[in-house]
């Protein structure tokens, strides 16, 4: 999409929000910020109901050019994460896309179920119900930790439907091996699942190489959100580790033209799982982004979109 204004000032963003009005809650300060990012990439938040959720994403659809529609590309975000955490890679893209963000069913403002299982086999079947229901029948996609799993696991179950992959900081493989600095998640010992600002903390910490600046309201809302849902969290994260997805014997199946992006320092799946996917995935492309963790396309916006376009140009 193109648009007038590129640069990924979100600390300009906050201070908007902070100057509408000295008592607003960290709640509406995030509303007018996100709204505002959201404006600037030229996406619309829509929500379909479908796969027994209803789900709330966002979309930009730029003009058809008469011969070359756009080309659609799915995004499917990480653990915790929701439709907002591309909106900075968004802003970077320099070409037309047809672009679909997902609130993944039991994630940010789509509904939850506690009788559902969430795990990564179940969202592949959802998210394929989604794209139905906006009469999408084949598409580019991008995943990112658990939605990287969705994606791969998409690709191999409804290969004629996947036009590309993009896997960044992917779960999906056992890792290789394992840095000292690499977590150990268990149930007890979780760092993905917060309720409690020193646990907020200790989420930032592991996921950025260069922690973002976060007001404190907008923070004290952050927690609060994930304290009212974190008992669904714990309950999705279990059911992820009831019905783990396994994917490298059948890696050499993906057929999609796959790029995969890692960052160097990424402390939640290890960078030698990018190593084991690009091994597995005939053709496929390894990138490492450098000095940058879980999260590239929050923390290195502007590469992984030069990196995601070059792909999608060279097809």
């Amino acid at each position: 999409m193109r648009l007038a204004c590129k640069t990924l000032r979100l600390s300009f963003v906050f201070l908007l929000a902070f100057g509408t009005s000295a008592a607003c809650s960290g709640e509406q300060m995030y509303r007018v910020a996100i709204g505002w990012e959201r404006y600037r990439a030229a996406l619309k938040a829509k929500v379909v109901h479908a796969a027994d959720h209803d789900v709330h994403y966002l979309e930009a659809r730029p003009a058809a050019t008469p011969g070359h529609p756009p080309e659609t590309l799915v995004f499917l975000h990480g653990f915790g994460a929701d439709k907002d955490s591309w909106l900075r890679l968004f802003q970077a893209f320099e070409g037309e896309h047809h672009i679909i963000s997902l609130d993944l069913p039991g994630f940010g403002d789509s509904s939850r179920d506690m009788s559902k299982p969430y795990d990564v086999a179940a969202q592949v079947q959802r998210v394929r119900a989604i794209l139905q229901s906006l009469s999408i029948s084949r598409a580019h996609f991008v995943g990112s930790s658990m939605g990287g799993a969705i994606a791969a696991l998409y690709a191999l179950t409804f290969p004629g439907e996947v036009a590309s992959l993009c896997l960044i900081d992917a779960a999906g493989l056992k890792a290789p091996r394992r840095a000292k600095e690499t977590l150990v998640i268990t149930e007890g010992d979780n760092p993905l699942v917060i309720a409690t600002e020193a646990e907020f903390d200790r989420l930032i910490a592991v996921n950025f190489v260069t922690p973002p600046s976060i007001p404190s309201s907008i923070k004290r809302y952050f927690i609060a959100r994930a304290a009212e849902h974190h008992a669904f969290t714990q309950k999705v994260f279990a059911d992820l580790r009831r019905n783990p997805v396994e994917l490298s014997d059948r890696l050499p199946e993906i057929a999609a033209r796959t790029l995969i992006l890692w960052g160097d320092h990424d402390r939640v799946i290890d960078p030698s799982v990018g190593e084991a996917y690009a091994a597995g995935i005939n053709g496929s492309k390894l990138v490492v982004l450098k000095d940058t963790g879980h999260a590239p396309q929050l923390e290195r916006p502007l590469e992984v979109a030069r990196e995601l376009e070059r792909f999608l140009d060279a097809k």
